[in-house]
């Protein structure tokens, strides 16, 4: 696990704990609930997409990439159609995370991220696996 910090104010900080004890929360399980809903309400009507990396690709996605560099490689694969390539065995593997409308709440990777984060506000034993 890692650890965010960042400088506040004194008064800003006395205002935040107050705030929590409001909720009946403790400050740092209060500060999940705002990094959490923040996210989710920030990139709401806000659409980002970024590169996934290595490890966010799942074993078929892999292996899927894999068979289509072998396909590429293949003589006149640059001539084929996109029809062509598929009937080939070529299929589409997307390599961004994005929180864009058009996906599901399941492939939006804003609100799966804001939810586990929220999770941690009542997690008694916070572990590294993510979502």
């Amino acid at each position: 696990m890692k650890t965010l910090s960042i400088q506040l104010k004194d008064k800003q900080y006395e205002l935040l704990t107050r705030i929590a004890k409001e909720e009946s929360r403790r400050l740092s399980d209060f500060l999940y609930v705002i990094v959490g809903n923040g996210l989710s309400l920030h990139f709401c009507e806000t659409g980002i997409v970024i590169r996934k990396t290595d490890s966010e690709f799942t074993e078929e996605e892999k292996e899927t990439i894999a068979n289509n560099e072998v396909l590429a490689q293949t003589e006149g694969w640059n001539s084929l159609s996109m029809k062509e390539r598929e009937a080939k065995g070529w299929k589409y593997v997307d390599n961004t995370l994005s929180n864009y409308c058009c996906h599901s709440r399941k492939d939006d990777f804003i609100e799966m991220l804001s939810d586990s984060i929220l999770s941690l506000a009542v997690t008694d034993n916070p572990t590294e696996e993510y979502p």
